[in-house]
């Protein structure tokens, strides 16, 4: 008809000689043709419009009954013909290739967007499942790729894809890295293997959700603590003597030790306090970490950890305590008598108010970072957890420092 009315010079029973394809026709000026509208391209744009609403609409009414009928267990990008297809049907799956083709998805949580063989990715480029994929990773999602940054971020996820790709099993592939990393590298694996396993827990059983950032400050923590610990290990052993002030001491006879700090995270923006009781024999008694935000400057935080410290020791009802930090600036103002009217002179008056109501025989002490490990550690691990804890048993982050400064 279009033919008819461009070539038949408007007579009614005329066609006209077809001077042009119609294909040529339909091309853009700028390349020869009239730009007219491709008949064909239209209706296949119309169709992949109804497809579209399919995939974007899955409540609407006309989405359910296509879907009861032709895909109930599978989206429209994996649907097929089926059997005796109607007319309707027939047409708008025809025009699947150009929602295939067009589309992307606009990653939410990412929970029902699989990795394999999806359009998910920036550049619209799609991972294909390999063949010798293990079992446990089939059915991945892109909100399981928190896992995948934080190897990317230690810089081991190029390690770990070789090896799942050349492995069948997960514990086939723990093997292979165990035999082909550095030492350190695994060491760092492991601890972020621990930390995950944690995070998979907290979500479970507490409905905790952390970030990549979070599970990889935990278990660089660990890690850190115990290189750490080993290092006094074999520092205790050498000949060389300790300088004065930098190795931790037991209280006197019928005393309490409490060892207080305070850690900053301007990732997570929280400042994390760790508290350790030991008594005169340097047994562990009970810890506590517990963390707040905004971030603020130093001063202020180590002064809220003794706060909070002394408050902890008020609700033990322990007597003949002394209390030891890092701080130079805290311990002297709390011992200065002189008026400080700064937001960190109010908070040291409360914990001097305090000290002088509830502690006697008690003293607060300065000691240097070495003589403070314990509570340093406990101070990074507390910005690391969602909430605050009270140990009983010695913590593992700690267990060695402890052991060493008991001897």
């Amino acid at each position: 008809m279009m033919n008819s009315f461009w070539w038949g010079h408007n007579k009614e029973q005329s066609k006209g000689i077809h001077w042009l394809s119609w294909d040529r026709l339909s091309m853009p000026k700028n390349v020869g043709g009239l730009r007219f509208k491709s008949i064909s391209a239209f209706n296949y744009a119309m169709l992949g419009k109804q497809a579209w609403k399919f995939m974007t609409n899955p409540g609407s009414l006309i989405t359910r009954l296509f879907k009861a009928r032709y895909f109930p267990r599978s989206d429209f990008l994996q649907s097929n013909i089926g059997h005796n297809p109607s007319y309707v049907w027939r047409s708008i799956w025809s025009a699947k290739f150009i929602v295939r083709d067009g589309h992307k998805w606009s990653i939410g949580s990412g929970h029902n967007i699989s990795i394999w063989d999806q359009k998910w990715l920036v550049n619209g480029a799609v991972i294909s499942k390999p063949p010798n994929l293990a079992e446990e990773l089939h059915h991945l999602n892109v909100s399981d790729l928190n896992i995948t940054q934080i190897w990317q971020r230690c810089g081991l996820w190029h390690q770990i894809q070789h090896s799942l790709n050349t492995t069948t099993s997960v514990s086939g592939c723990v093997l292979e890295l165990a035999q082909h990393m550095a030492a350190d590298q695994f060491s760092l694996f492991s601890v972020l293997l621990w930390s995950i396993w944690q995070h998979r827990n907290n979500k479970l059983w507490r409905n905790e959700v952390e970030s990549v950032n979070v599970m990889c400050d935990r278990g660089i923590n660990l890690l850190t603590g115990w290189n750490h610990a080993q290092e006094m290990k074999q520092k205790q052993s050498s000949i060389q003597p300790t300088i004065a002030g930098t190795k931790w001491s037991k209280p006197s006879i019928g005393r309490y030790k409490c060892n207080i700090d305070a850690s900053f995270s301007t990732i997570l923006n929280k400042v994390g306090i760790g508290v350790c009781i030991r008594d005169d024999q340097g047994s562990f008694v009970l810890a506590k970490t517990e963390w707040f935000s905004p971030i603020t400057n130093v001063d202020i935080g180590e002064a809220l950890g003794l706060l909070h410290a002394m408050k902890w020791i008020q609700d033990l009802q322990l007597e003949h305590v002394d209390f030891e930090l890092d701080s130079q600036i805290v311990v002297t103002k709390f011992h200065s008598k002189n008026r400080d009217e700064s937001e960190l002179g109010d908070i040291i008056k409360d914990c001097r108010t305090m000290f002088n109501t509830h502690f006697r025989n008690s003293r607060v002490e300065f000691i240097r970072r070495q003589a403070n490990e314990v509570a340093h550690v406990l101070a990074r691990e507390a910005t690391s957890l969602a909430s605050f804890h009270i140990f009983i048993d010695v913590p593992l982050c700690i267990r060695d420092i402890i052991m060493n400064e008991m001897e």
